[in-house]
């Protein structure tokens, strides 16, 4: 770097200026200059109020100054803390004469920024894009070539319209000091809770050190389990009050680091220091309820009084608080639900001279399963399943440790032992023993005789304790020890050979500190290694058994007996599959009914001669796993094969006559001429024997005593290689009674008193497959018939028929004629039979078929819709295959279903589907953040897409919910909402509706049957549930088709009630458009005042058109002769520029309001989404056209004498003037059904009535007028009838006054000629006779109009 004194001096100006509300979307170009916005309020004075508003950037800091190096870009943040926000900025880069310099970049903003339109800026401009609320905004700024400089950070903060600060320097508010932070874990002093642990496994981990780059700071680093804060305090004493605290605590997931002081009495929060000077946060984090932070302070006194010079000797207080404790800005008290009461250090540290690290433990330990040496009891036993389990490594980050870890089920200890004979006498043994539920780590020795108790060694040193635990009677520790001798006499070298002693104690052995006798109450004889190891040097991984098995149920090759069984109910059941971890082994899954054996074989042949067989023995309840072969004859017990080297045993049990194990074996060949390489093609043999065998070791002959002769695979399997799972039955099957169509006949019958029963539903584990569930009193057979008609005729049938009191599951078809029996299909694959029972004359029998078609003109697609045959037989039909004649002695005629039905998709039922795990819920649409505010998360579930599956959290303590709606307005819409009991706290997930006006409680729909509820907690003033609901559920009254796009409203209460939803607390945000919520992604909300908009529109429109326009034309058509001097002209025409104002008012509103929707037909038009918007928005630009091409006509009439001038009166008055009144009559009509219903939200219809209400008076009363009138006309003289009558008879009078057919107007100009020639104005007229009665028709007419034209305005305000 050029030195300083070389520099040019620079002022890099960075000013952030907010415009709140009035420019959302960035500063205008004059704020570039003046650099203070100009909304009118005084800045707020710092000196009073300091900012929680920083810079942080990569600049560097000398002697006080920021320095930066030409043509270097840095980044640059404004931050907020302590919870504050803000909303609009301006950043510039300027020099000491005021100059742009520079060049910014905002990609990495995340939208939050953009390049302002500053005159001269060259892009050294960054502004806001929009006015929400931040925390944080992230820029990059390129320095100016030429030479490195000091620079000068300046900026301004609009919080909100009338409240901002301006012209702050940033070395008056430092927040990252720009030094080099002590690595995590490289700390001088460092404490850790529980002792020893590795740090991210630590309670409580505390680092502190002297900062590497400025000796004037102290490095900090606290990290723990804890929802509220974590701390390290320095005390003169240790009584916890007056003391320095250092802390970083949590709100709304944001971590804030703050220096604080503990006052008197120890129980009050601690307070913020008066100002946070002298801190430097590096990082900070809280993930899982984990908080860490690293800072740095400076250790001489900031705040006197507060802050103490740390380079002293104090007690240190680690404390932390495991609660949230909300948006308190200091520490809140320590202990409060759950917290941790500090502890104290038992002498006093200087933490920035002090050091404990020099005898510190490693850092890291050697992964569980991942040791050198490891051993398993019983031989091959998986870790979680071992009686007794140790692992032994040197440790990864320290060599001069060995790494141990024990796990067993004992209640008193476990331990291993180093011994040089195999005596159990002087020998080193390392042990976890429990007192109290509490597991201690310890090292013993192993004195002579063998039966006194481990002594402790005379110190403990040398151990490092990561974790232990004793749960369900099993202990796990995990620990290291030094590898050379600490205790002389008494710690072996490690690092040198030794019979290894594996031993426990099963029984509690109470408070003793030692290792009790062993063998006490059913503990263990510790067994010893046949041969000497190294702890530290030896490995038997390579011997070692699989690390893994594959699970249950997950093999490659499957085979169940019955064919399609569940497992848990196969008489036999076998998977086979390569090991996952190791692939050098097969993975072997037995479980059947035996007190015998279980096994499984593989033939070269169909012989049961010569084979590898692979089996499970009972003896004496205890099941043991071998390795047999089966010799000539095949009536001989199978032999034990000479070793039974190469077997891995997971787990075996015996329960209930039930066998079950879990093992793997080497593929390969292990005994020559024993042995078969299982990586080949072999007949598949699955046998059992039922009955005890006795004490023999081998397995005995299979068929004695009701057991089981083999069956063979009819192909030939390669058990490494082949794999079934295509072509397997569902690993589930759908709950009895929660199929998705279910009938019972009588109708309405519980299912155990049903005559007939029959579910259907598709398989929730594989939707290839439909679930089928019969259940019905008959000794013959029950089925299920899909037929295309009504006839009983060539129709797809499944049943269950009885055979010997066994019942087989059977795929049919019903041929011509009706009575002859049921033929079976060609095959019967595509069944999958669960369970089946015959009791007391009462079939029950569960299983599942493909949906599509496997015998093609016998089966159907049953993903259609057919008619539903439901039928049984109630006599025995004996041995027959097929289904018999169903109404043989007492049977029952099949009902047929009045209706169609698809199995697949339809449902009768409020069957929910199971329950998602919780690590499969991620939702594809999401509103919100989950634990933070608002959030509303939704996705299709997935084992019934029929169903969506959601969640829904907020701050209430009444109820949060989400509304569906056809429109952005509160009216009748499907509401589902997460209900909270006031009495108990417990949440339910609700099915609601909102009826109507606004305010009054949602209703609880009158059936739940169609939502289902999962969880619910109301903790911490926040409810949450998860639930699921059909997207579909087809009750049209209460319910809509979520599948649709629809608007979303979120809304929360306080208000609590258990038969409704009280009124929200706010009004519900909505969102901006129609969102289909089962594809969709998230959605904004609308903020925007559309609906506020609407109503001006409609209020305008009203007034312009029932009201002045309708008064226009009745001045027009009924007063001219009480106004015969042309006073109605006035009227009229005053009436229509107030009616064209308004209606093109009305037009900008309307616009304005929809300019921001998505949906509409290009920006700024009506949206199209609506139903009869489309109609209502054509009419309106055709009835605007025509009001204002009417007053532009009439600038070109001619005069009132003129020949022409009843072409005028056609065009302006009945083809331009009726037509405009009539369309805008019908279009006010259509506006106001569609703000009541399609886009208003009210469905009452209720100002519609009033309309149509005010319409019908209107036609009444020209009706009256016209006949009162047009009678009034022919009473009068021929030549005054023209001027008395209707409009449209005018001419008609005109014409019967003359005997010629001339233009009406002939006279007229004539008489205007004798006028003009004399030079005296004319006469006035004088008002015509029947004045009296068209001034009171018109007072009824502006009665009415006026009453309901201002009824009408209000209702659409309110509304």
């Amino acid at each position: 770097m050029v030195a300083v004194s070389y520099c040019r001096s620079f002022s890099l100006l960075l000013v952030f200026l907010g415009l709140a509300t009035a420019l959302p979307s960035g500063a205008p170009p004059q704020a570039c200059v003046s650099l203070v916005p100009g909304h009118g309020a005084v800045p707020i004075d710092p000196a009073l109020r300091p900012p929680p508003y920083f810079i942080v950037s990569d600049l560097l800091m000398k002697n006080g100054s920021l320095v930066y190096e030409p043509d270097e870009t840095y980044n640059i943040s404004l931050i907020s803390v302590l919870g504050a926000t803000f909303r609009g900025f301006i950043v510039q880069a300027r020099d000491v004469n005021g100059s742009v310099i520079g060049m910014m970049d905002t990609s990495g903003s995340n939208g939050q920024a953009r390049l302002a339109d500053c005159p001269d800026s060259n892009n050294s401009t960054v502004t806001h894009v929009n006015n929400y609320d931040k925390s944080s905004v992230s820029f990059q700024w390129t320095a100016p070539s030429g030479f490195d400089d000091i620079v000068e950070l300046r900026y301004s903060v609009v919080i909100m319209f009338a409240s901002y600060y301006v012209n702050l320097n940033a070395a008056d508010f430092p927040v990252n000091c720009n030094i080099t932070l002590t690595d995590v874990g490289t700390h001088p002093l460092i404490f850790r809770m529980p002792e020893n642990c590795p740090r991210q496994e630590c309670e409580y981990f505390v680092g502190l050190g002297l900062n590497p780059s400025d000796p004037t700071y102290l490095d900090v680093y606290l990290e723990g389990n804890a929802a509220g804060w974590i701390a390290i305090g320095f005390s003169n004493n240790t009584q916890m009050e007056n003391d320095d605290v250092l802390g970083c605590r949590v709100n709304s997931g944001t971590v804030t680091v703050v220096d604080t002081w503990n006052p008197s009495p120890r129980q009050a929060p601690n307070m913020l220091d008066a100002t946070q000077d002298g801190l430097c946060v590096q990082s900070t984090s809280f993930t899982n309820s984990r908080i860490t932070c690293s800072l740095s302070r400076l250790i001489n006194g900031t705040d006197i009084g507060q802050d103490y010079d740390l380079d002293n000797l104090f007690y240190l207080l680690y404390g932390r608080r495991a609660a949230d404790q909300g948006p308190l800005t200091s520490l809140g008290y320590h202990t409060a639900n759950g917290g941790m009461t500090p502890s104290i250090s038992p002498i006093q540290y200087n933490p920035v001279n002090d050091n404990n690290t020099d005898g510190r433990c490693p850092v890291e330990v050697t992964g569980i399963e991942s040791h050198n040496l490891v051993f398993g009891m019983p031989e091959g036993c998986l870790r979680a399943d071992c009686e007794y389990y140790v692992g032994l490594s040197p440790n990864p980050s320290d060599p001069t440790y060995l790494d141990v870890y024990l796990e067993g089920n004992a209640a008193g200890w476990i331990a291993i032992g180093f011994s040089l004979n195999t005596q159990m006498e002087n020998d080193d043994v390392l042990g976890c023993r429990v007192n109290s539920g509490a597991v201690t780590v310890v090292d013993t020795w192993n004195p002579s005789p063998r039966r006194a108790a481990n002594m402790l060694d005379a110190t403990q040193d040398g151990l490092c304790v990561q974790s232990t635990s004793f749960t369900n009677g099993r202990i796990t520790c995990r620990f290291s020890r030094t590898i050379n001798i600490t205790d002389v006499g008494q710690d072996y070298n490690l690092n040198s050979s030794y019979h290894l002693l594996f031993g426990r104690r099963a029984a509690d052995q109470g408070v003793t500190t030692v290792l009790g006798y062993h063998t006490e109450n059913g503990g263990m004889t510790p067994a010893i290694s046949e041969q000497q190891f190294n702890p530290v040097v030896d490995n038997n991984a390579n011997e070692r058994c699989p690390s893994q098995a594959t699970a249950v149920g997950s093999h490659n090759l499957l085979f169940g007996m019955p064919q399609g069984c569940d497992r848990s109910s196969c008489e036999y059941y076998v998977g086979l599959s390569p090991n996952p971890s190791d692939p050098t082994y097969l993975d072997v899954y037995l479980e059947g009914n035996a007190a015998g054996w279980i096994a499984i074989g593989f033939s070269l042949n169909k012989q049961m001669e010569d084979d590898d067989v692979l089996g499970c023995r009972v003896n004496s309840s205890i099941v043991t796993v071998v390795d047999t072969w089966n010799p000539s004859p095949r009536r001989t017990a199978n032999m034990l094969d000479a070793t039974q080297d190469g077997l891995c045993v997971q787990s075996t049990s015996f329960t209930n006559g039930r066998i079950t194990c879990r093992f793997s074996r080497t593929i390969n060949i292990t005994d020559v001429g024993q042995d078969y390489n299982l990586d080949d093609s072999y007949y598949l043999l699955f046998g059992r024997r039922a009955a005890d065998q006795g004490v023999t070791t081998v397995l005995g002959y299979h068929s004695a005593n009701g057991g089981m002769t083999p069956a063979i695979s009819e192909q030939q399997y390669n058990p490494v290689v082949d794999n079934n799972a295509n072509n397997r039955c569902p690993d589930q099957a759908t709950a009895v009674g929660s199929h998705n169509l279910l009938f019972g006949m009588p109708q309405g019958c519980e299912r155990s008193a049903c005559e007939y029963y029959v579910g259907l539903s598709p398989n929730p584990s594989d939707p290839t497959y439909l679930d089928v569930y019969l259940e019905g009193n008959a000794a013959g057979w029950i089925a299920v018939g899909f037929s295309l008609n009504t006839q009983m005729e060539n129709d797809d049938v499944l049943g269950c028929r009885v055979n010997s009191g066994a019942v087989t599951v059977v795929d049919t078809w019903n041929p011509s004629s009706r009575r002859a029996p049921n033929v079976l299909d060609a095959t019967q694959d595509g069944l999958c039979v669960q369970s089946t029972s015959f009791t007391n004359n009462r079939i029950t029998c569960r299983f599942s078929r493909t949906i599509n078609i496997t015998d093609v003109g016998q089966d159907y697609n049953l993903n259609s819709s057919y008619y539903l045959l439901f039928g049984r037989r109630a006599a025995d039909q004996g041995p027959t295959t097929a289904l018999g004649y169903h109404t043989v002695n007492g049977g029952m005629t099949p009902a047929i279903s009045e209706q169609q039905f698809n199995p697949v998709r339809d449902r009768n039922t409020g069957g929910c589907p199971p329950v998602p795990p919780t690590e499969d819920l991620v939702y594809t649409f999401q509103q919100g953040t989950q634990g933070s505010g608002y959030y509303f998360g939704a996705r299709i579930n997935r084992t019934n897409p029929l169903y969506l599956d959601m969640r829904l959290e907020a701050s209430a303590s009444g109820w949060v919910g989400v509304g569906f709606s056809v429109d952005n307005r509160m009216g009748v819409d499907d509401v589902l909402a997460c209900q909270r009991d006031p009495n108990s706290n417990m949440v339910t997930a609700v099915d609601t509706w909102n009826p109507g006006p606004a305010r009054e409680p949602n209703q609880i729909d009158p059936g739940q049957i169609d939502i289902c509820p999962y969880t619910g907690s109301f903790e911490n003033g926040r409810i949450i549930c998860t639930f699921s609901r059909l997207i579909n559920t087809g009750d049209t009254n209460n319910d809509l088709d979520l599948g649709m796009a629809l608007f979303q409203l979120y809304g929360t209460s306080d208000s609590g009630g258990l038969s409704s939803l009280a009124q929200h607390g706010e009004t519900p945000a909505v969102t901006a458009e129609a969102i289909v919520v089962t594809n969709a992604t998230g959605a904004p909300t609308d903020d925007f005042p559309r609906r506020e908009l609407t109503r001006v529109h409609g209020i305008l429109m009203i007034v312009a058109w029932p009201l002045l326009v309708v008064s226009a034309i009745f001045f027009a058509l009924w007063m001219k002769p009480a106004l015969p001097n042309g006073e109605w002209f006035q009227i009229h025409r005053a009436f229509m520029i107030v009616s064209l104002f308004l209606t093109a008012l009305g037009f900008i509103f309307i616009f304005v309001a929809n300019a921001k929707n998505p949906g509409a037909p290009s920006p700024g038009l009506i949206s199209f989404a609506c139903g009869k918007s489309t109609g209502h928005f054509v009419i309106g630009i055709i009835v605007f056209f025509l009001q204002i091409m009417n007053p532009i006509i009439a600038i070109f009439r001619c005069k009132p004498t003129g020949s022409y001038r009843w072409i005028f009166n056609l065009i302006h008055g009945t083809a331009i003037g009726f037509l405009a009144e009539i369309l805008a009559l019908v279009n006010v009509g259509l506006g106001i059904a569609l703000f009541e219903s399609g886009c208003g939200g009210t469905n009452s219809f209720t100002l519609l009535w009033v309309y149509i209400v005010f319409v019908i008076l209107l036609v009444i009363i020209q009706l009256v007028m016209t006949i009162v009138f047009t009678v009034m006309a022919f009473r009068a003289p021929p030549e005054k009838r023209a001027a008395l009558g209707p409009t449209f008879l005018k001419y008609y009078f005109q014409r019967s006054a003359k005997s010629s057919f001339s233009p009406p107007q002939k006279d007229m100009e004539m008489t205007e000629k004798g006028k003009a020639a004399s030079n005296d104005p004319p006469p006035k007229k004088k008002p015509s006779e029947d004045s009296p009665f068209r001034w009171g028709g018109f007072g009824v007419f502006i009665i009415i109009t006026f009453v309901l034209v201002v009824v009408m305005a209000i209702m659409v305000a309110v509304i």
